[in-house]
């Protein structure tokens, strides 16, 4: 079953385009060889290579980067965006990170991420926080949300993958296909570099400045989705290993992914 070319619905003609900055990472302490970057190293050829004019308008929007597993490239990257990754009046921003959860069974799109930074390992620079905070004037643990509607972009991508909804409840068969794909919403990316990018992405371009954080860290991360005035939006994918879903398959669902997000924000206008 080939999933690369499934259609969604239709994106409204008067939707904001979007441009994605998509970023992976290197190996770190039990991950040699990390997946995420062969889909960030195979991403815009792809995009390119395959005729389908959806996907070339990704590619002439997209850039993608390698990031270093370690909270010192995460800011340096983050904090070094120039002014053409900025989003203009017609244009929103989508931060896309990815990470490998190397004992996950499925793609987790993560809701959230929080101001805690407690690295069950050094970092690639050698750095180990505990119960620190990622963003200084937010208070720790502190949940920041994604501003985008992952129920909607899950139904959206169960769609494509036929049972992918379903397979969340079932353990991982042993003869399982590799288009057996398992997709499911996530409020724990983990306390890693993962959730301090995530943590630093939402901080930095997506938490509106009006916003007081809560006097309990513990608040219901569900809120209303809609995009800041400042038209960014963060997401985080989690994938699982390629002995789980082979790493072409992992590419194009990244690139479905890019798809339905696109068409979910121009669908917005």
């Amino acid at each position: 079953m080939n999933q690369d070319n499934n259609n969604t619905d239709s994106p409204g003609d008067n939707g904001r385009e979007c441009r994605f900055v998509v970023t992976g990472f290197g190996p770190f302490q039990g991950v040699p060889k990390n997946p995420t970057s062969f889909i960030v190293e195979t991403l815009l050829d792809f995009l390119t290579q395959n005729g389908d004019p959806e996907l070339e308008t990704l590619a002439s929007n997209t850039t993608a980067t390698v990031l270093e597993v370690s909270a010192v490239a995460v800011q340096q990257f983050l904090d070094g965006l120039s002014e053409k990754d900025l989003p203009s009046e017609s244009i929103t921003t989508i931060l896309l990170h990815l990470g490998v959860n190397y004992c996950g069974k499925a793609f987790q799109l993560e809701e959230c991420a929080y101001n805690d930074a407690s690295f069950r390992v050094p970092d690639e620079r050698g750095y180990q926080p505990q119960k620190q905070c990622i963003s200084k004037d937010l208070p720790w643990n502190h949940a920041l949300s994604t501003p985008l509607d992952i129920s909607t972009v899950c139904s959206r991508l169960w769609k494509l993958y036929p049972g992918s909804e379903e397979r969340q409840l079932l353990p991982l068969a042993k003869d399982k296909h590799p288009t057996d794909i398992c997709i499911i919403p996530s409020s724990d990316p983990g306390r890693f570099v993962c959730n301090y990018t995530y943590c630093y992405s939402l901080d930095k371009f997506c938490r509106p400045q009006q916003q007081q954080p809560p006097t309990d860290p513990k608040e219901d991360v569900k809120k209303e989705h809609s995009v800041p005035p400042n038209k960014f939006a963060s997401l985080f994918l989690h994938v699982p290993p390629v002995t789980v879903v082979p790493q072409e398959e992992q590419l194009k669902f990244v690139v479905n992914l890019m798809k339905v997000i696109r068409q979910e924000m121009m669908a917005r206008g």
